[in-house]
C-alpha cells in the first residue's frame, strides 16, 4: 500500500489515523488504538513504510505499517511496555523520523530531553539528549 500522495492524520476523538488520497477523499482508516489517548504527532518513514504516532495521554509510541496494523507500542525510554519498573516518559510530543536510517525520535516536554530509538524501536545507545529545563524556568 503505497503512501505516495496519500494524507495520513492522527484524529484526537477516535484514535485512528485517518488516511486520505491527495484530492481530499476518505481512503480509510486504521483501526482504533485504546491507548492511543491524545494524538500529539504522527511521523511516516517513506523509506521503510512505516509510522509513528504518540499519544500523550497514556505516554505511548506506537509503530504501524502503511495498511494500519500497529506492529510495537512503548510506554517507556527503555523501550519497554508495561513493565512497572521501567522509567516512563514524561509528557512525549512529536515524534520525526531519520528515513536514510530509520531511527525515530520524540521529544519529552516535561523531561526536558529527546529520546532516540531505532526501527525497532529499541533506544539508541550512542544517543545522548542531557534534561535540559529553560533557562529561568522559561
Amino acid at each position: 500500500m503505497p503512501s505516495r500522495g496519500n494524507v495520513y492524520v492522527l484524529e484526537f476523538s477516535s484514535r485512528r489515523i485517518v488516511v486520505f488520497n491527495s484530492q481530499g477523499q476518505w481512503l480509510r482508516d486504521f483501526p482504533a488504538q485504546t491507548d492511543m489517548n491524545d494524538g500529539r504527532g504522527l511521523a511516516i518513514d517513506t523509506t521503510h513504510d512505516l509510522l509513528y504516532a504518540v499519544g500523550a495521554l497514556k505516554q505511548r509510541l506506537f509503530k504501524f505499517n502503511y495498511a494500519g496494523t500497529m506492529l510495537k507500542e512503548i510506554d517507556s525510554p527503555t523501550g519497554s511496555f508495561g513493565v512497572k519498573t521501567d522509567p516512563k516518559f514524561n509528557s512525549i510530543r512529536f515524534p520525526a523520523v531519520d528515513s536514510a536510517t530509520g531511527n525515530v525520535y520524540v521529544g519529552d516536554t516535561w523531561g526536558y530531553r529527546v529520546w532516540a530509538f531505532n526501527q525497532s524501536l529499541a533506544p539508541l545507545s550512542g544517543f545522548t539528549s542531557t534534561p535540559s529545563p529553560p533557562a529561568d524556568g522559561g
